[in-house]
């Protein structure tokens, strides 16, 4: 059997399937890694094959230019942006033909990049989802992603799962076009979509597996429970111990291990917590700490004290062995890993699955935790004290919790269950790049693409638009599509998700034509009209959080003001030729005021304000969408009849407010004098 891991690019979450991918090896399955330039080196050094994918925007070197410009709490632009030109090379590129020549038994996609899921949809491949953390799903426990705890009522948890919703995070717009796009492209049934996640939306026709044993969620009331992989901590691996590290330690002295993991450079609170490490030792001499910064931050740091050791690596599992307190961000891996080596946590979770995280620590008595906005030298340096005074506590509980998660471990045969999973799945006749699945043939098709002021469609080869054009196709087959040509849609809403300018055409393609979801896709194209609906678009983003913010009227009346007057500013100052920088400025401005009157007016605001008003119109659309179902699920969300709900009110929703665009737009184009039977 051939097995093929996709990983999210980094360590972090690489590191833990690196267990599963040797016990598959030992059984002598052929294992083989899809990954980028950056992390082929590491694979390969682990003992397992490597293909580098995406190499023409992913080059050798891009995580360390990514680190070298840290993210911020709102914008994280290049981060993410790379994260979306992979998500875009797997729907455009030649991944799916790659993919197809390597012909893998099974797919083991990561949950939180689960393109290569849909590609073994596609290929009719069996996948399945590996979680690097708890279950992302929500159920009846609090979300991973918040502080509650288990013991909490369950209308706060309720509350939680709805904080909680991907649909809710200021990326979930961008999160859920890509999805949408995704599944016309892939063929995906949309059913089998769930928002009933954290993070992102699950891909359900593929099971979620958890890396990690059960014993360190919390427990559980109903029998229902995700599949915990029970894979064993690394603990095996080698790691190279400098010997700067290694004069460093000194026995007798308590040494402590402070790490915020591999991704350090992307959280808001980092340098507050480092300054808190530091300024902890710098008033206990007698101790002594190993500082990982994540990168070479040492410039940042004007006094180190003798006794830290500040490095942007360090080899966590010697370092464990030898410590006496850990001082983490709570990421899963580095919890399993303290919990093997009897290790007392001081948790200051930053953000994704850490505040679950540290939620699970301190229930099972395995460390305290701390809020990183309100770490400090002086309260830190009180944990750590009260951690060494009830070490030996700490140490009992850490051993029960060790030996559990070994029981299981033991137990439960990882390997065996994705053997079961690639037996039980049967592989259906296998879809080639060259013809999606679930196409539809039809002669021809009329419909929407949008293009910049210059005429050039951005999802149209890059082709110039002139009303009453004929185009033929001039471009090689796009093999993620199947057919050479094309896409439009035949709905606006739609075509508003794939928007690249503020001009709409009116269109129509030919030739082979192959209906997709949503989608339209063939070789010719003719375009009947354009109509640049700049300011219809401007228009429909106020009306959208007008209606957004209708719950906040009567309340908070001063709040809902403020926040219509933000837009009008922000689109003011668009229409004045403010450039990109200073729109985005502003933008954060913007949201940071509104944020002190309300969450929910910030939340709009920030989709509103983006610089360009199709990505504003498209962003302002879902998260009215998901508000409005969220009003008609009250109550019952997180229930079967919540989720019913939800379903059948964001269908609504979104057939109420594209048809709320199309009129706007069928007014604009009368006073233009432009056929109309288009929205006829």
């Amino acid at each position: 059997m051939r097995v093929l891991f996709n990983m999210l690019p980094e360590p972090g979450h690489i590191n833990p399937a690196l267990p599963l991918a040797r016990d598959l090896r030992d059984r002598g399955h052929e294992v083989i890694f899809a990954s980028i330039l950056d992390l082929k080196d590491h694979i390969e050094s682990r003992g397992f094959s490597c293909i580098a994918l995406h190499q023409h925007i992913a080059p050798r070197g891009i995580l360390a230019a990514i680190e070298q410009s840290p993210w911020d709490h709102l914008g994280r632009p290049r981060a993410i942006g790379l994260g979306t030109r992979i998500f875009e090379d797997i729907v455009h590129g030649t991944v799916v033909d790659r993919i197809d020549e390597l012909d893998p038994s099974i797919v083991l996609a990561d949950v939180v990049a689960p393109h290569m899921a849909l590609v073994a949809h596609r290929l009719g491949i069996p996948a399945a989802r590996l979680s690097t953390s708890l279950s992302q799903r929500l159920d009846e426990l609090p979300p991973i992603t918040t502080a509650v705890s288990a013991g909490a009522s369950p209308g706060v948890i309720e509350a939680a799962h709805a904080r909680a919703c991907c649909l809710a995070g200021k990326q979930g717009p961008q999160i859920v076009r890509l999805i949408e796009r995704a599944v016309g492209r892939f063929g995906y049934p949309f059913e089998h979509v769930s928002f009933k996640t954290t993070f992102l939306p699950a891909f359900t026709l593929h099971p979620e597996l958890v890396l990690a044993s059960s014993p360190i969620d919390l427990p559980r009331r109903s029998a229902e429970q995700p599949t915990f992989l029970a894979c064993t901590a690394d603990l095996d691996r080698v790691d190279a111990v400098s010997a700067e590290l290694d004069a460093f330690f000194e026995e007798g002295k308590p040494l402590i291990y402070a790490s915020l993991g591999t991704q350090a450079f992307r959280y808001e609170h980092a340098q507050r917590f480092f300054d808190a490490v530091l300024g902890a030792l710098r008033s206990r001499p007698s101790w002594r700490a190993v500082l990982v910064t994540g990168n070479d931050r040492k410039a940042q740091f004007a006094e180190v004290p003798e006794n830290v050791l500040l490095l942007p690596r360090a080899p966590q599992l010697w370092a464990l062995r030898k410590a006496s307190v850990f001082i983490t961000h709570g990421g899963l891996g580095g919890l399993r890993e303290a919990i093997a080596a009897r290790v007392p946590m001081i948790v200051v979770p930053q953000g994704y699955d850490q505040l679950g995280n540290a939620t699970r620590v301190v229930h099972h008595g395995l460390g305290m935790r701390i809020p990183a906005p309100l770490v400090s030298a002086v309260g830190l340096s009180r944990r750590i004290d009260e951690v060494l005074e009830d070490r030996a506590a700490y140490a009992a509980r850490l051993e029960a919790m060790d030996r559990a998660c070994r029981d299981e471990e033991r137990r439960r045969l990882a390997a065996s269950i994705i053997e079961d999973i690639a037996a039980s799945a049967p592989r259906r006749r296998r879809h080639t790049g060259r013809r999606p699945p679930e196409a539809t043939s039809v002669a021809d098709a009329t419909g929407w693409l949008f293009v910049n002021a210059r005429g050039e469609a951005a999802h149209g080869r890059g082709i110039t638009l002139q009303a009453g054009e004929a185009l033929e196709s001039r471009a090689s087959s796009r093999p993620a599509l199947g057919v050479s040509g094309y896409v439009i849609s035949d709905r606006l809403g739609d075509a508003l998700t794939w928007a690249g300018g503020t001009v709409l055409g009116r269109v129509q393609v030919g030739g082979d034509v192959h209906r997709i979801g949503a989608l339209f896709i063939g070789r010719r194209l003719h375009c009947a009209w354009l109509l640049d609906i700049a300011v219809v678009l401007c228009d429909f983003v106020r009306w959208c959080a007008e209606r957004f913010l209708e719950p906040d009227s009567a309340s908070q009346p001063e709040a809902v003001d403020a926040c219509l007057a933000a837009i009008d500013e922000q689109q003011q100052l668009a229409d004045g030729g403010a450039s990109l920088a200073e729109l985005e400025a502003a933008r954060r401005i913007l949201h940071e005021r509104i944020l002190a009157y309300s969450e929910r007016g910030a939340s709009i605001i920030w989709a509103a304000t983006t610089p360009c008003p199709a990505e504003a119109a498209r962003h302002c659309r879902i998260a009215l969408i998901h508000e409005l179902a969220m009003r008609s699920a009250g109550s019952a969300a997180g229930t079967d009849e919540g989720a019913d709900l939800y379903e059948a009110s964001a269908s609504a929703a979104q057939a109420m407010l594209d048809d709320e665009l199309s009129r706007r737009v069928e007014r604009l184009a009368k006073e233009s004098s432009l056929r109309v039977d288009a929205f006829s």
